[in-house]
């Protein structure tokens, strides 16, 4: 009789752990992670055009990024510099610290679509850490290795409000509760005047000099009634944490009136 109970408790399923507590201590740990003030950022840039499900064209960039965590605004260029090749300044839409709580609390610019991830229950959980059911119904889905980390991988289904609370999908560090993969389900589009268009946008987090930040981000942007699609690939090749930056970066007239007559590294390959 021992030895019976002995091996039913040693063959019985373990239970699983709870998701909306792995949830709420990853978020927790997003709300104490610190933020660069600037990041000047290196990229590969992979963007495949497919039409009707075949591969047409392909192009390989370096670009590098500086972005600016207080007023959420960029400055983005491809290396070499080139006077053919005007910059693109304006709003951030995927810089590497987007899911931290940049120091002015000031949501995210949305005009690319709802592609800013979802933290609204960062504020709830900051109130009262025992709190309910938050925006998301969320299934413990398994344990995944992601990037050499063990991490808790949980499927979220929004409750309300889909295109606000748009997380789908988090892998969770078992060790210390960081994030280290993201699916966010929204809406994007490449300008202003593009129609926007349903994406999934995963993003991969990494160390990079004692910051937990976004490394690797893929998405895509089908084109209505064009039958093209195109493919984003961005991955970081490195990354600088400046004290400061000049100010005419962030300014397109100012940026071709000195990026040819500085030496500044920023603009260097």
């Amino acid at each position: 009789m021992i030895a019976a109970l002995l091996f039913a408790a040693m063959v019985s399923p373990q239970p699983s752990p709870n998701p909306y507590v792995i949830y709420r201590q990853a978020l927790q740990r997003l709300g104490t992670l610190p933020q660069p003030r600037y990041i000047v950022e290196t990229q590969r840039q992979l963007i495949s055009t497919i039409r009707n499900g075949e591969l047409r064209d392909q192009t390989d960039h370096t670009a590098r990024y500086v972005y600016d965590s207080n007023t959420r605004r960029e400055c983005g260029f491809f290396l070499p510099l080139s006077r053919t090749d005007q910059p693109f300044i304006g709003e951030s839409h995927f810089p590497p610290d987007l899911w931290l709580l940049h120091p002015n609390g000031k949501p995210a610019p949305t005009s690319a679509g709802n592609v800013t991830p979802d933290v609204s229950d960062i504020k709830t959980i900051a109130t009262a850490l025992a709190m309910g059911r938050p925006s998301y119904n969320i299934r413990f889905v398994g344990i995944d290795t992601i990037n050499g980390a063990k991490t808790y991988h949980l499927a979220l289904k929004p409750l309300v409000d889909p295109h606000r609370h748009n997380l789908r999908e988090l892998w969770i560090d078992v060790s210390n509760y960081n994030i280290v993969r993201a699916v966010i389900e929204g809406k994007y589009r490449l300008r202003d005047d593009d129609v926007l268009a349903d994406t999934l946008v995963t993003e991969d987090f990494g160390d990079v000099g004692g910051y937990w930040l976004v490394v690797h981000k893929l998405w895509s942007y089908y084109r209505p009634f064009s039958a093209i699609t195109y493919r984003f690939d961005f991955a970081s090749l490195s990354m600088q944490f400046p004290p400061s930056v000049p100010v005419w970066l962030f300014d397109r007239k100012a940026f071709m009136a000195h990026a040819f007559s500085t030496s500044d590294p920023i603009l260097k390959s």
